[in-house]
């Protein structure tokens, strides 16, 4: 039992994306999905704007974040909640990093005209509510960047990884165990 469970944690920690088990690896694969398509859209101009692409990214982040926990269940059967959560905070991390990664690629080298666009709108609509051209821009300039954007999908989707984790390994433990035994 402490074998499984020292072999599991090393195989994570120290080979995160060459497990031979892929703990991590579905995670990843839901991620560069999701960056593969919002990029698409992003190009065909569908989508312009991450927000409208967010109940995808929720909806897979709580895909990766189910699934490492019965990956989990699967390995040991008698995983405990906290367990549970770690499996599925593990993989809400990858997801989490990788699109953030993505974000900043996306705004920095691949549409870098994106926030500076966003930025001269909401510059312009701040000068006719009667505020100062510069005023606005230092008030919008800082915050509408490539990084701050990377950031906050980066803090957000740990937050909200977080809850998944934790709704999906009470889940797994009360109701998934019982139903797969």
């Amino acid at each position: 039992m402490m074998n499984a469970h020292v072999s599991m944690w090393a195989c994570a920690h120290a080979h995160m994306f060459t497990c031979p088990h892929g703990h991590m690896r579905f995670p990843l694969i839901l991620a560069l999905g999701a960056c593969f398509i919002r990029w698409t859209l992003h190009a065909n101009g569908t989508i312009t704007d991450g927000f409208n692409f967010a109940p995808i990214h929720l909806l897979l982040l709580l895909a990766a974040v189910f699934m490492a926990g019965w990956q989990a269940m699967k390995a040991d059967a008698t995983v405990e909640v906290a367990g549970l959560f770690k499996a599925g905070f593990r993989a809400a991390m990858t997801y989490a990093v990788v699109a953030a990664l993505f974000a900043y690629a996306l705004y920095s080298w691949l549409d870098p005209t994106f926030f500076p666009i966003k930025v001269n709108a909401l510059v312009d609509q701040a000068i006719k509510e009667g505020h100062t051209e510069a005023e606005a821009r230092e008030k919008v300039g800082h915050f509408f960047s490539p990084f701050n954007y990377a950031t906050i999908t980066l803090a957000a989707f740990m937050v909200i990884g977080a809850i998944d984790s934790m709704v999906c390994a009470l889940l797994h433990h009360k109701l998934l165990r019982k139903v797969t035994r």
